[in-house]
C-alpha cells in the first residue's frame, strides 16, 4: 500500500494536491482505455459479421455446386417396399419403371445327417471345401479334431467363405438332433458350396458327416418300450428319395412274437401326415426289410413286438437352402429385360437407381417413381434465404441511428461494414447478364428485395417453379440461376465443373478436340471354336486390368457356346477383380473374343498375362492395349487456351485467363473429331456462384477484407493497450516523485518548527532570566 500524508506538518491535503497534479494523465488513460475497448467491441462485431458470412457461404456454395447440386438430387418411391426399397442417384432420370421380383438372391446352406450329440465322434481323413469356383481348401480331420464340433471349428478357422454352425432340432437327444450346417459367407448361385468328403466309412462308433446325399437315420425306440424284437432302418446315405427332411413314427398295432406269429402289424406316418401306411409282418418276416416310403426301410428281429408301442425314423436331406440370383424383371411385354445378380442389391438395372430386393413374387408388378428432390431444394432456396437475411438483420442492427435518443450503434458510419454490406446484396440482387431473361434473376422464382434490402419469398410462386408449372422454366433452369453451369451445343461434349478461376463468358467458348479418348481393347489372336469345353486342365486365366494383375481366375467346367463362354470369362475376370475395381466387358466379333476395360485414358489397359484355358480362349498370350486420353483447347474470341486430357474429362490449365479449371466431358469417338471445334460452350454464373466468389474474397484468411479489418483492429488494440500501460508507468512515477516531494517538504517544515520553537523556548529562558 502507497505511503500517504495528511499534511500534518504543513496541514496541506498532499492525497488531494496529487490528484489534481496528475488529473491529466488519468484522463489520458481513460481515454486509451475507450479507445481500447471501443476497438475491441468492433473487433467482436466484425467476428460476428465473418461468422454470418461464413454460414451464408456454406449454403451459397452448396446451391452454386456444378457436380453434386442439391438441383440434381433424385428421390424415389416404390409401390409395394415389402418386395422392393431403392435408392436414386443424381444421374437417375425422373420417371416411372415397373419391375418384378422374380427372386431373391441366397446363400448356400447344406446340412449333414444328425447327430447325438456336438462331441459326436466322426470318422477321420481328409475333407475338402469349396466355394463356387475359388480354391478348393483341405482339411485334415484326425485324433485331435475328430468330433462334429470339431470339423466345424476347422472349417471356420480355414477362412474359406463358409460359416460353420452346429444346430439342434431341439428333439430327443436319442434321435439324433444336432447337425452340422454349413452356410457360405456370400449370397448368389456362383457361391455354391461344394464338399468332396474322403473321411473313412463309419465305424467304431464313429460316423462319416455326409452333406452331399440324403440319409436315413437310426430307428430310435419309444422311452417305455419293452418289446424285444430290435428294429432296424436301412440307414445311410443316398437310400432317401424324398426332397424334405422328415420323421416317420411306427405305431405297433396288432403285437405279438417276430418269426412266429403271423399278422403283426405296425402303422407309420410322416410328420405331415402325408405318407401313412401298415406294414403286415409274416411268420417268416423276421429280419426282412420292409418298404416304407421314399426309400425308407425298416427291419424287425426275432423278438416281441407290443401294441401301441413307438419307434421313429428320421430323414435327411442335404440341401437346407439352394445358391441362388436374384432375378428382376425390367417391363413384361415380349421384350422385357431380366437381370440376375447374385446380391439382393442390383444397379445397372434401372441407369442410377439401386434395388434392395425384400422379397419376391414373381406375379406382382412394382411401379419405382423417380422424381427431382423438390423439397430438398425448396429447403436449401429458403435457408439461403434465411442466412442472407440474418446478415442483412445483424448489419443493420449494429449501424443503425436513434435520432429520437441520438444514440448510435458501435458500427453506425462505418465504411467498411457498409461495403461489405453492398458487395454482398449487389451479387445476390443483380441480373445475371449470360443468362436468359426468363430465369436471370432471382424475382423469377418469387424471391424479392424489401425495403431494408431483406428477401421476401413468395412461396406459393417459388413451389410453382420448382414443380414445373410455370411454362418455359425446369428444375435445370433454376439450376443455372444459382449455380456456375455450361451449356452445350454437341450432346457429346458436356459441361463438367469449374471453379473461382474460370469466368462465364460473354460470347461462347469453342472447345476443340483434337483426340478421342479410348478405352484399351484387345481382340484375340485365333478364333473360338464354335462350341468350347472348359476342364480342369484349361481352366485358368491370369489378366492385368488397368495397371492391375489379378491372381489366377479359374473358369468353371462345362460346354459353352461362343456368347456364353464370352459372358462366363467376364463374369469370373470382373469377380476376381472387384476388390481392385477394375471391371472389363467380353464380347464376340468375328468368332474371336473382344476383351475392353471400363475406364477410359492412358490408365486404361488390358493385357493377357497367362492361364492353361487361353488356348481354348483363342488369345496367344501376347494381346496388350492401353487406352488414350482426350486432347484438345479452349477457343475464346479467337485466341487458344490450353487444356490437359484425364480419361475423358478435359480441364483448362490453371493459368488460361478465361478457362482455368473449366471441365467438360467428351464421349465423342475418334470418328467424330473434326478439324475446328466440335461444340460451342456457354458458361454462366448464377447469383449462388457470384455470392460465393465475393465471400471467397471477402473471407479469405490471407488476403480477405475482414482480415485486413480485423488485423487493423487488432493492431488498435494492440496500439491502445500499449499507450495504456505507458501512461499508467508514467502516472505511477509521477505520482512517487510528488511524494517524494511532498515527504521532503514535511521534514523540512517539521525541522524548521522544531528550530523555531528551540528559538521560542530559549528567548524565554533568557527573558525570565533578566527579569
Amino acid at each position: 500500500m502507497p505511503i500517504t500524508f495528511g499534511g500534518l506538518a504543513t496541514g496541506l491535503d498532499t492525497d488531494r494536491i496529487i490528484l489534481d497534479l496528475v488529473r491529466f494523465n488519468q484522463r489520458r488513460i481513460d481515454e486509451l482505455k475507450s479507445r481500447e475497448q471501443v476497438a475491441t467491441s468492433k473487433q467482436k462485431i466484425f467476428q460476428s459479421v465473418e461468422s454470418r458470412l461464413l454460414t451464408l457461404q456454406t449454403q451459397s456454395a452448396k446451391l452454386a455446386r456444378a457436380q453434386g447440386s442439391p438441383f440434381d438430387r433424385r428421390t424415389i418411391a416404390s409401390s409395394d417396399e415389402s418386395l422392393v426399397k431403392a435408392a436414386a442417384s443424381s444421374s437417375a432420370s425422373a420417371g416411372v419403371q415397373t419391375i418384378r421380383v422374380l427372386s431373391l438372391a441366397r446363400p448356400h446352406q447344406i446340412a449333414s445327417q444328425g447327430f447325438d450329440a456336438p462331441t459326436s465322434q466322426i470318422t477321420q481323413g481328409t475333407f475338402q471345401i469349396q466355394v463356387g469356383t475359388g480354391v478348393s481348401t483341405s482339411l485334415t480331420i484326425d485324433s485331435t479334431n475328430n468330433t462334429l464340433q470339431g470339423l466345424s471349428q476347422a472349417i471356420n478357422s480355414a477362412g474359406v467363405g463358409v460359416t460353420a454352425t452346429i444346430i439342434s432340432d431341439g428333439s430327443d437327444s436319442r434321435t439324433q438332433p444336432y447337425r452340422l450346417l454349413l452356410s457360405s459367407n456370400n449370397s448368389g448361385a456362383s457361391n455354391a458350396i461344394t464338399i468332396t468328403n474322403n473321411l473313412a466309412a463309419d465305424g467304431g462308433g464313429a460316423i462319416k458327416p455326409n452333406l452331399n446325399a440324403t440319409h436315413v437315420g437310426a430307428a430310435v425306440l419309444g422311452t417305455s418300450s419293452t418289446g424285444t424284437s430290435s428294429v432296424t432302418s436301412n440307414s445311410g446315405a443316398a437310400a432317401y428319395t424324398g426332397t424334405t427332411n422328415d420323421a416317420f413314427t411306427f405305431t405297433v398295432v396288432n403285437g405279438g412274437v417276430v418269426g412266429t406269429n403271423s399278422g403283426l402289424q405296425i402303422s407309420f406316418s410322416d410328420a405331415g401326415g402325408s405318407r401313412t401306411g401298415t406294414i403286415t409282418l409274416a411268420q417268416t418276416d423276421n429280419d426282412v426289410f420292409k418298404a416304407v416310403a421314399d426309400g425308407v426301410q425298416v427291419k424287425f428281429g426275432t423278438g416281441t413286438l407290443v401294441a401301441g408301442e413307438k419307434f421313429t425314423i428320421d430323414v435327411f436331406v442335404p440341401t437346407v437352402q439352394s445358391a441362388t440370383n436374384a432375378q428382376v424383371q425390367l417391363g413384361s411385354g415380349a421384350g422385357a429385360v431380366v437381370v440376375q445378380g447374385t446380391t439382393n442389391q442390383l444397379s445397372g438395372l434401372i441407369p442410377g437407381v439401386t434395388l434392395d430386393l425384400q422379397s419376391a413374387n414373381a406375379s406382382k408388378d412394382v411401379q419405382l417413381t423417380v422424381t427431382n428432390d423438390v423439397s430438398a431444394v425448396r429447403q436449401d432456396i429458403l435457408d439461403f434465404v434465411a442466412d442472407y437475411n440474418d446478415f442483412i438483420d445483424y448489419i443493420a442492427a449494429q449501424t443503425k441511428f436513434d435520432p429520437t435518443t441520438g444514440k448510435a450503434a458501435p458500427l453506425a458510419g462505418n465504411r467498411a461494414v457498409a461495403d461489405l454490406r453492398s458487395l454482398v446484396q449487389r451479387s445476390i440482387t443483380s441480373v445475371s447478364p449470360t443468362l436468359p431473361q426468363t430465369i436471370n434473376r432471382l424475382g423469377v422464382l418469387g424471391l424479392t428485395s424489401d425495403i431494408q434490402a431483406k428477401l421476401v419469398v413468395n412461396e406459393p410462386k417459388l413451389d410453382d417453379v420448382l414443380n414445373g408449372r410455370v411454362t418455359g422454366i425446369a428444375l435445370a433452369d433454376v439450376k443455372r440461376l444459382f449455380a456456375l453451369d455450361g451449356q452445350s451445343t454437341s450432346s457429346a461434349i458436356k459441361f463438367a465443373a469449374g471453379s473461382r478461376l474460370t469466368k462465364d463468358s460473354a460470347t461462347p467458348y469453342q472447345v476443340d478436340i483434337t483426340q478421342a479418348s479410348r478405352r484399351a481393347t484387345i481382340t484375340a489372336t485365333n478364333n473360338l471354336a464354335t462350341s468350347t469345353v472348359i476342364e480342369g486342365a484349361s481352366n485358368t486365366l491370369v489378366v492385368r486390368i488397368d495397371e492391375t494383375t489379378s491372381s489366377s481366375i479359374t473358369l468353371t467346367s462345362g460346354t459353352y457356346s461362343q456368347l456364353d463362354l464370352a459372358r462366363h470369362v467376364e463374369t469370373q475376370i470382373n469377380a476376381a477383380m472387384a476388390a481392385a475395381g477394375r471391371r472389363v466387358t467380353l464380347s464376340v466379333a468375328n468368332s474371336k473374343l473382344v476383351l475392353t476395360s471400363e475406364r477410359h485414358g492412358s490408365a486404361s489397359e488390358t493385357t493377357i498375362v497367362s492361364g492353361s484355358a487361353l488356348s481354348k480362349l483363342g488369345f496367344s498370350g501376347t494381346e496388350t492395349d492401353r487406352g488414350l486420353n482426350v486432347a484438345g483447347a479452349f477457343i475464346v474470341g479467337g485466341v487458344t487456351e490450353a487444356a490437359t486430357g484425364v480419361g475423358q474429362v478435359l480441364t483448362g490449365q490453371a493459368t488460361n485467363a478465361n478457362t482455368a479449371d473449366l471441365a467438360v466431358v467428351a464421349t465423342l469417338t475418334s470418328s467424330q473429331v473434326v478439324a475446328g471445334a466440335e461444340a460451342n460452350l456457354t458458361v454462366t454464373r448464377g447469383v449462388a456462384s457470384r455470392l460465393d466468389l465475393v465471400l471467397q474474397q471477402l473471407l479469405d484468411p490471407v488476403t480477405g477484407r475482414l482480415k485486413t479489418v480485423n488485423d487493423r483492429l487488432a493492431r488498435n488494440i494492440d496500439e491502445a493497450h500499449s499507450e495504456t500501460q505507458d501512461e499508467i508507468r508514467a502516472l505511477d512515477e509521477r505520482k512517487a516523485a510528488l511524494l517524494r516531494q511532498f515527504a521532503a517538504l514535511e521534514s523540512t517544515v517539521n525541522r524548521l518548527k522544531s528550530q523555531g520553537q528551540t528559538l521560542t523556548n530559549t528567548l524565554g529562558s533568557l527573558l525570565s532570566t533578566r527579569q
